[in-house]
């Protein structure tokens, strides 16, 4: 009998490139990325995502931004699962307050403020998307609230989700992640008594100048 010989597909090599993802092996995941079209197999936004979150996990933040840019030279659209990869590889630099804004402005991330911008939605993203939402949200929406003759709100709430809410993401810790940012920020914050998957912030000793400079304005970056 004939030997039986596997040939490659899209399908199978985004399978490949989605493990090294999981595994953060983020050269294994270039090297099959680059040897697909010498296997006549496209690369989609399926390979791209997986690689750019590889190199993310690998702590590659470079490359993963090359990736991004490669996907609109070959005419493919990202979506928010793009922008949530880019965005862990790029959670504490410049460029990802960039890349947020462009999320936000391609309507990616809807359910930021549905309850009221005293309320930041999160069940949508990542937790480098996460980072750069807080950061934003403090910076633009809450100095809004804080306006001399509008009544303050008491306190601000972020909405994590925790457990089963979080079932795309689930292997990310959001709450974790927006708690210590809050620490690291001095924002006195708990987790809410009645709902695990809110993070309260006390909203009384938050001054509009102290909150501007923890994120660019949009125009400036």
């Amino acid at each position: 009998m004939p030997e039986a010989r596997v040939v490659p597909n899209e399908i199978s090599y985004n399978a490949a490139i989605s493990a090294c993802e999981k595994g953060g092996q983020w050269q294994l995941a270039l090297n099959l990325l680059s040897r697909m079209p010498e296997a006549r197999v496209v690369p989609n936004e399926i390979s791209y995502n997986a690689a750019i979150g590889a190199c993310s996990k690998g702590g590659q933040w470079e490359l993963a931004l090359d990736l991004f840019g490669l996907m609109a030279k070959h005419e493919l659209v990202p979506h928010r699962i793009t922008y949530n990869a880019i965005l862990d590889a790029a959670v504490d630099k410049r460029q990802g307050c960039a890349l947020f804004n462009e999320a936000r402005s391609l309507g990616m991330y809807p359910r930021l403020l549905q309850k009221g911008e005293s309320f930041l939605e999160l069940h949508d993203l990542s937790c480098g998307a996460g980072v750069h939402a807080v950061r934003w949200w403090l910076a633009e929406v809450i100095p809004r609230l804080l306006i001399a003759g509008i009544e303050r709100p008491a306190r601000l709430t972020i909405i994590t989700g925790w457990g089963k809410s979080r079932k795309e993401w689930s292997t990310s810790d959001m709450q974790a992640t927006v708690i210590q940012l809050l620490c690291e920020l001095k924002l006195q914050s708990w987790i809410d008594d009645t709902n695990q998957g809110l993070v309260i912030i006390d909203a009384r000793p938050l001054e509009t100048s102290a909150l501007r400079p923890l994120y660019p304005p949009s125009g400036l970056i």
